[in-house]
């Protein structure tokens, strides 16, 4: 491998990797350079496994965008945006040059060639420590190209599809609403969409969520509405649950602390509610499993915003302090305590008696997620944090914060294993799970994507309207609004990760109605069939005022009767609806 600057060329001692061994050889400047399975030593000697991850993370970028695999080429085929590397916070402390990212390229292809390979003799169904073979797979599992996983996840995917069943779920749309207009906690899920969807599906076979990409799993009928399910209803339906999980609707989701306390990274995201742990709350939890797999099977993602704490045990990664302290960044503050104090002790700085006339205040409780003081101990609140007994504190805080969703997140594992083969996301990243669950929101490439996924009916790409529109969607639009768009014309909030997962491509059609005065006129959105017809506005602050108040007023269907007749009025209310989580 030439390096840039010196005529010299690099030699490579080759070592044992998962048993295979290959002897010492010289890599020489051929195109593409033969570089043969490298140590991990010697990749590590140059970049962190943070670093690593984030390259591996631009090369299947890359390969997405040109749809090849990533070691079916030479390491210069890849272009990475070397700029967007050294801008990641585990690069740019490193003095990395050009060279450095094509040599960690190309020993990362020569790694993933004998991974492939390998799979197929690992059993990803064995527990932690149980095979090493399976744990250092495991362990490497961002070093693993996601072409391969696909490839992989796929292949076994169609092997367990099952046939599409004669679902009909029947919703009423507008009692699910009023339980946010009375500000009610829907605590036995009668009244929210999901609680509908629940009653109604939760004795089915599981089965019926196996279905494959872009193929519904129920027919969604809005009881007294004009609607007829296409598919605008059930996106709608699966839209709107996101929406009831992620708010004081339901008991089962809550703002994390950061978000809550407005402090920290990741304040957007929600935690599973450590008070619901009943048995009725664990099977809502283990639904939420199979809408999961529904959504990795159909590609019909879910707008759920959920942190690495709750997607890593879902993929059978383990939890650390940094995923706690990414929802909680207080989470730690009288473990830092203790430890800035024992070193005074320890550097006889101060002596024990201070340590504990200072430290006497705390007791063995602590705030969950939810605020609500919870016991290290049996009888931790009245018993003192004192010098003697400071390691047991610091162990059972770590232990009660790094396992406080486990009954949750192991209750949604359960119903997402009855939907998808589970153990196969063992060699999944967190962020490749909640990519296939949860997709990317609506990013810059993902408006890219979108354009890329357009078709135009009565008129083409160049006409100036059409610029306009793309000029709105990328300049205009902050994320917030791109995702209320996509809900308007699509009834979803998230795009597909993939060309190839797209059920049909957007369409904007003409608006004939506006054909003499466009800037008088609406556009029109068709949510069953991804379409907008759009009028030809004239400039593009007009075309941004227009599609703003259509998208934020006009985002149910119609409400006003329908094939169906009119909606049936019953009880709308509950007695045993005590307690709402609405502030």
């Amino acid at each position: 491998l030439q390096l840039e600057g010196e005529g010299k060329q690099l030699r490579i001692p080759q070592v044992q990797v998962f048993g295979y061994w290959k002897a010492t050889a010289d890599i020489r400047s051929q195109s593409p350079p033969i570089i043969p399975m490298p140590s991990f030593k010697i990749l590590h000697r140059i970049f962190t496994r943070g670093a690593i991850s984030s390259i591996v993370a631009l090369i299947n970028r890359w390969s997405n965008e040109e749809v090849r695999s990533p070691v079916n080429c030479s390491s210069e085929e890849i272009k990475l945006n070397v700029d967007s590397l050294k801008s990641s916070q585990h690069i740019e402390k490193l003095d990395l040059k050009k060279s450095h990212f094509t040599f960690a390229v190309a020993m990362l292809q020569e790694f993933n060639l004998s991974v492939i390979d390998l799979l197929d003799y690992v059993d990803l169904s064995l527990p932690r420590s149980y095979s090493q073979l399976t744990d250092n797979v495991r362990d490497v599992r961002s070093y693993i190209f996601w072409h391969h996983k696909k490839e992989m996840w796929n292949k076994v995917l169609e092997t367990s599809k099952k046939g599409q069943m004669n679902v009909s779920v029947q919703l009423d749309f507008i009692g699910a609403k009023a339980v946010f207009a009375k500000r009610k906690t829907d605590h036995k899920a009668r009244r929210t969409l999901f609680g509908q969807c629940f009653q109604q599906l939760k004795n089915k076979n599981s089965d019926m969520f196996k279905v494959g990409t872009n193929v519904r799993a129920f027919r969604a009928n809005y009881v007294g509405m004009g609607s007829i399910d296409a598919g605008g209803p059930y996106r709608d339906a699966l839209e709107n649950m996101c929406k009831e999980l992620q708010s004081p609707a339901l008991p089962l989701f809550m703002k994390c602390p950061n978000g809550r306390l407005e402090l920290g990274e990741n304040r957007n995201t929600f935690v599973p509610r450590p008070s619901s742990t009943s048995s009725f709350h664990l099977q809502l939890y283990k639904f939420v499993g199979k809408l999961f797999g529904l959504a990795m099977r159909s590609k019909s993602l879910l707008s759920l915003d959920l942190p690495s704490i709750v997607w890593k045990p879902l993929v059978s990664d383990v939890v650390t302090d940094s995923d706690v302290q990414a929802i909680d960044r207080v989470s730690w503050k009288t473990s830092e305590a203790i430890r800035e104090h024992e070193e005074k002790v320890e550097n006889k700085k101060m002596d024990v008696s201070i340590f504990d006339s200072t430290m006497r205040q705390f007791n063995f409780t602590v705030p969950g997620s939810d605020g609500k003081l919870k016991e290290l101990i049996p009888n931790g609140g009245n018993i003192s944090l004192q010098w003697s007994n400071r390691k047991l504190y610091t162990e059972k805080l770590r232990e009660f914060r790094l396992h406080e969703f486990d009954e949750h997140v192991k209750a949604m594992r359960s119903g997402l294993s009855e939907v998808v083969p589970i153990t196969y996301l063992s060699v999944f990243t967190w962020r490749e799970l909640e990519s296939q669950i949860a997709g990317y929101g609506m990013t810059d490439k993902q408006i890219d994507l979108l354009e890329k996924m357009t078709d135009y009916e009565g008129g083409n790409k160049d006409e100036p309207h059409i610029k306009f529109f793309w000029k709105m969607m990328r300049e205009r639009f902050n994320n917030e609004q791109r995702v209320k768009f996509l809900v308007f014309v699509w009834g979803r909030s998230r795009l597909p990760v993939t060309a190839a997962d797209f059920e049909k491509k957007l369409t904007i059609q003409s608006h004939h109605s506006s054909a003499a005065n466009p800037d008088a006129f609406f556009p029109i959105a068709h949510t069953c069939f991804f379409s907008i017809e759009l009028p030809k506005y004239t400039s593009l602050d007009i075309m941004t005022k227009k599609v703003l108040w259509a998208m934020n007023n006009c985002t149910s269907i119609d409400a006003d009767g329908g094939p169906m007749g009119g909606r049936p009025v019953g009880n709308t209310e509950s007695d045993d609806e005590l307690e709402t989580l609405f502030d």
